[in-house]
């Protein structure tokens, strides 16, 4: 009966959890594509920290698949506090479909969307989450990268 008290308080407490897609920096172009990192802030509004112990992901541009991939290992959050993680990505253009230049001009809408795995000394749970930014919303970024407002 109390694990399933706990289970009930966790899942409870991972739901209050919040992701939100805040920017994309792009960088090393080439004539394959390009590098860039997908920077999405994780909100824990509990009065506990927790770890992400998974994080899977998939990455669309102007609603077209660019990129899908995953980070294992810790990523540590705060009790009532945040943090950003950093999702690196590599695009090729066949993937992009004829939006390169709206990735160049910041023009292209970005969606994020997966699993993040959750642990506690209560246990694990899995959140599933879809975000995005776009491009009618963001602002420019001083290194060029497409802000969330």
């Amino acid at each position: 009966m109390t694990v399933l008290l706990s289970s009930c308080s966790l899942k409870d407490a991972v739901n209050k959890m919040s992701l939100e897609l805040k920017r994309v920096a792009i960088s090393g172009f080439s004539p394959a594509g390009f590098e860039a990192v997908v920077y999405m802030q994780v909100n824990n509004p509990n009065a506990f920290g927790l770890t992400i112990s998974d994080l899977r992901y998939q990455v669309f541009i102007n609603e077209a698949e660019v990129a899908r991939s995953g980070i294992k290992g810790e990523i540590k959050i705060p009790a009532n506090g945040s943090v950003v993680a950093e999702l690196p990505i590599t695009v090729t253009l066949d993937k992009v479909k004829g939006n390169l230049f709206d990735i160049m001009k910041g023009k292209a809408d970005f969606r994020v969307r997966g699993e993040v795995v959750f642990k506690t000394w209560f246990g694990s749970y899995t959140l599933p989450y879809d975000t995005k930014k776009d491009k009618d919303k963001g602002t420019e970024g001083e290194d060029g990268a497409q802000e969330a407002k």
